[in-house]
């Protein structure tokens, strides 16, 4: 592995190797031993592409699970470099499998659907997102063309996802400048006026589905999902992750579930809920066909844990972060499915200048005329 990162080196470099392995030997922290390597990099006068091995400022070894390794990139050529070092560095890299991306403007923020920061505690998860497709079929009842070219649930839902609804769906792209473009080119005025760190994640949707197979105990020899990027209608459980009765009754029953469910002194059992999935839908709208759209979709039954939260009292769902699923994976010994590429806040502007000279715009991301003409 050192011999990767130290080709065409001299006696004196070799040397330096050796060193780097007695540190491991010797067990040293690892971040220690990370940053010796980072500072080695910096004397090396050659101008080979090499990795920042980073781990952070911690000194919990257990929160450095998220990531085999992270990337600091300060323009496309780095960009794109560091995309081909990770895909190359999943385990399952000889299949070919597809990469998905996405590109969040602050370091900061978790990975989860935007429906988990919307909560109350007298509502669920089914109830919320209900109320919201209810809410988007008013506001739309004057254009009985609206929903031509959406009939399916699914399809209702892609499109309040796109359009700026908080739903169950999480947003990935098949492409890596599109997410890109997301990472560095905030939507809202608050981002905007933030000076932080970019990143974005590169997803390996076959591993995601294969290893929470494992951590929710379900049955990993139907195939489909590790094997494939299905959608849920292949799920016999797909009512667990699209709402198919909207009636005030049933509402009302999953939202008793709910409030059950915070009152539990136990936490939630893997073996009893449903997992995250990959999801591919219809390109049924223009927004999802300019950004390669797809999705991973959490399920509406999912349950809160009052226990676990660290960050935010009222955060029952922290647990589902993907990079804390990937923590429980790496623990268990299963595969690595996602990793980050970081952009510098000092590296912004010049990548968004780059992505211009590509074509790669807010119109393009976004076809609507009033998108279009702003950049006239």
């Amino acid at each position: 592995i050192l011999r990767t990162f130290y080709k065409n080196k001299s006696d004196n470099d070799i040397d330096t190797n050796i060193n780097m392995i007695e540190l491991f030997q010797n067990q040293r922290p690892v971040h220690n031993t990370c940053n010796k390597i980072n500072d080695y990099y910096k004397n090396c006068a050659h101008t080979d592409y090499i990795p920042k091995i980073n781990f952070g400022n911690t000194t919990d070894e257990e929160n450095n699970l998220n990531y085999l390794f992270d990337e600091s990139i300060g323009n496309i050529g780095d960009y794109l470099k560091a995309v081909d070092n990770i895909i190359h560095s999943f385990k399952n890299i000889n299949e070919n499998p597809p990469i998905w991306f996405r590109g969040v403007c602050n370091m900061g923020y978790d990975l989860r659907p935007g429906i988990f920061r919307n909560l109350k505690d007298d509502r669920s998860l089914y109830a919320f997102l209900t109320d919201n497709l209810k809410k988007l079929h008013e506001k739309t009842a004057a254009y009985p063309n609206f929903w031509e070219r959406m009939p399916s649930i699914i399809d209702q839902i892609t499109c309040l996802q796109h359009y700026g609804g908080a739903t169950n769906f999480m947003d990935f792209s098949t492409d890596p400048l599109t997410s890109l473009h997301f990472a560095i080119n905030p939507d809202n005025e608050e981002d905007k006026n933030k000076s932080a760190d970019a990143v974005v994640y590169i997803f390996n949707p076959r591993l995601f589905n294969k290893n929470m197979d494992k951590i929710f105990h379900k049955d990993s020899s139907r195939g489909i999902y590790h094997a494939y990027c299905a959608t849920l209608l292949h799920d016999k459980n797909y009512k667990c992750y699209i709402p198919t009765d909207f009636s005030d009754h049933y509402i009302e029953k999953q939202n008793e579930k709910y409030r059950k469910a915070l009152k539990a002194s136990e936490p939630p059992a893997f073996s009893k809920m449903n997992p995250p999935r990959t999801l591919i839908v219809p390109q049924n709208n223009d927004r999802i066909r300019a950004q390669y759209g797809t999705f991973v979709v959490y399920p509406l039954d999912i349950w809160p844990d009052t226990k676990c939260s660290t960050t935010n009292s009222n955060d029952y769902f922290e647990y589902t972060c993907l990079l804390k699923l990937q923590d429980k994976i790496v623990k268990d010994r299963g595969d690595r499915f996602i990793e980050k590429i970081i952009i510098r806040s000092s590296s912004l502007e010049y990548l968004r200048q780059q992505l211009l000279h590509l074509g790669i715009t807010t119109a393009r991301m976004y076809p609507e005329l009033d998108k279009i003409i702003k950049e006239l």
